[in-house]
């Protein structure tokens, strides 16, 4: 829905925030929208729902909205179960940007959380239980070596419908691009001479470790000096 537009005195135009979506009674897979969750502070809209099992579960608008969050957790047990043997593949390139992905998201111990998971980002529950089908997704995208998965919008989760292969530097790029600007990487490099971390940089400036390892290593931003 857009913005609506508000005529004020002396030719001045204000675009007013754009009005909340009630999800109060649809159904996004098997959960049933109950109520917003109102009873702790998010940083973005949540809905309690009630999945087809029973169970109640607590999911971020978005992510009901873009088909990331289908169920309470029960369908990730069951794709989990139907595709629990061995693909042996741990050492295809593939499977570190899937692990690396899921650790994005869901532990609060890695060095990006604060990036992805911390901000409700979250992987859709196919490719989270199941390695194959993230696989299968990348090889009909046309992956070759060297590629990853990147987001269209870096705002939303990982789903086949947000997501495309791009090249590290594209995507280290398309991450820092929007937050950065020529002063601030000049601050950041006379910060990396003087020993900071790419952990520390990201917290400061808003963008991922790894956007600051490009910049560090001049994969990006190579022309500020």
């Amino acid at each position: 829905m857009g913005n609506t537009i508000i005529r004020q005195p002396h030719g001045k135009v204000k675009r007013a925030s754009p009005r909340k979506e009630n999800l109060t009674g649809k159904v996004f897979g098997r959960l049933a929208v109950v109520r917003e969750a109102t009873d702790k502070e998010y940083l973005t809209i949540h809905w309690v729902c009630q999945c087809k099992c029973g169970n109640i579960t607590i999911a971020r608008g978005a992510s009901l909205k873009n088909g990331c969050v289908k169920s309470c957790g029960c369908l990730r047990s069951e794709l989990v179960a139907d595709g629990n043997t061995t693909h042996g593949m741990t050492n295809h390139p593939l499977y570190v940007v899937w692990k690396g992905m899921r650790q994005r998201c869901s532990n609060p111990n890695h060095v990006s959380y604060g990036y992805y998971g911390g901000k409700g980002v979250r992987v859709c529950e196919e490719w989270d239980s199941d390695f194959m089908l993230f696989y299968d997704w990348c090889m009909k995208e046309g992956y070759v070596s060297g590629l990853t998965v990147d987001r269209v919008d870096g705002e939303c989760d990982y789903t086949p419908g947000n997501c495309k292969m791009s090249t590290r530097m594209e995507q280290s790029h398309n991450s820092s691009n929007v937050k950065l600007d020529e002063l601030s990487v000049r601050k950041i490099k006379a910060s990396i001479k003087k020993g900071a971390r790419n952990s520390e940089l990201g917290r400061k400036y808003g963008v991922t470790p790894e956007a600051i390892s490009c910049i560090r290593c001049e994969k990006t931003w190579g022309w500020v000096t």
